[in-house]
């Protein structure tokens, strides 16, 4: 599934894997109470038949926003139904930001979903526009709890760029990173110099907990020499353990040579296997900020995307190697649109 590339509010393709032709498209909502309507983040249900997707409601004025998330199913036929409101699925008030991209993440019973939102408070923080909560919504009642803050920095921007369920569907696990303030020159990267800061945590929360400060689980993996830079993390498929990206071998232009992807102890950070090892030449690899990773709704496989030149490379891994859907997205600078369910 992917975002079609386009103007305005764009639509969400449904694409087979095995072909790669559009089965089903889904159209955009019209937004509530006028104003623009920006895609943030798709999630599939364990059925692998029921989607969610997540959109930021932008005012007409531009001072406010807010997240709404809607759900639609592939019928046996392999139409789509149309886009709903789901229970508790109207979010508001979060700091304006057109550009914020989201995670979504619906738990292994298909019960409730877990987001990641730009807080509405930046007391500690530096300017909005990044997700920084987690919110978890009953999908039967529309109950919500939330996790938020506990991990700023003074001088940093925090943010979660990644957000999975646990196999137990128990808890949450995500990646917390702490950059330079945006801005110009900002890159969060973790080069050398001004703007390239970046460090960076995986930690877990239970989710009967109830909410409060994203502290108050436990820290999982933490950046370090032998995990430089952790890309994406995953909760692992046997429950006590990770699947990590991990980038290294960084050029002289910043970019990295080699992609591991890896499963890791979250008890003691050891290396229990590697998954996947790609190894390209300057000329190809992108910022690790491209790379995304995920496990598809049966558990059953790893899924891969990133960017090189000309757009991305999307896959599934198994046996040590990637193995090449046969879906184009091409890379755009200005519009990074990708595959992001399946």
């Amino acid at each position: 599934m992917r975002i079609a590339p386009g103007g305005g509010t764009p639509p969400i393709e449904v694409q087979s894997v095995s072909t790669g032709a559009v089965i089903a498209t889904v159209r955009p909502p019209k937004p509530p109470r006028g104003g623009a309507l920006n895609i943030g983040a798709v999630a599939a249900a364990p059925d692998d038949r029921t989607f969610y997707v997540e959109y930021g409601v932008v005012s007409p004025n531009i001072d406010v926003t807010r997240t709404w998330i809607l759900s639609f199913s592939i019928t046996a036929s392999g139409s789509a139904t149309p886009l709903t409101t789901v229970k508790g699925g109207l979010l508001g008030h979060q700091p304006p930001d057109l550009q914020t991209w989201g995670s979504l993440a619906v738990s292994p019973d298909g019960s409730k979903l877990a987001l990641t939102v730009d807080s509405s408070d930046h007391i500690s923080n530096t300017s909005p526009g990044y997700a920084d909560k987690i919110i978890v919504i009953d999908l039967h009642t529309g109950q919500r709890t939330q996790w938020q803050g506990g991990l700023y920095r003074p001088g940093k921007q925090f943010s979660i760029p990644d957000l999975s369920w646990a196999a137990d569907g128990q808890s949450l696990v995500f990646l917390g990173q702490w950059c330079d303030p945006a801005g110009e020159g900002t890159s969060c990267d973790g080069t050398p110099g001004p703007g390239g800061y970046r460090d960076a945590q995986v930690r877990s929360l239970s989710v009967a907990a109830g909410g409060g400060s994203l502290t108050r689980g436990r820290l999982l993996l933490r950046q370090s020499a032998r995990f430089p830079f952790i890309a994406q993390a995953l909760g692992g498929p046997g429950g006590s353990d990770l699947t990590v990206a991990i980038p290294s071998d960084r050029l002289a232009n910043g970019n990295w040579r080699v992609l591991t992807v890896e499963d890791v102890s979250a008890a003691t950070g050891a290396v229990l296997h590697v998954d996947y090892r790609l190894s390209v030449g300057g000329g190809q690899s992108r910022l690790p900020q491209q790379v995304w990773l995920a496990a598809d709704p049966s558990g059953q496989h790893l899924l891969v995307s990133y960017a090189v030149d000309g757009g991305f490379i999307i896959g599934w891994i198994g046996h040590g190697a990637l193995h090449r859907l046969p879906i184009g997205q091409p890379y755009l600078p200005n519009d990074p649109t990708l595959i992001i369910a399946w």
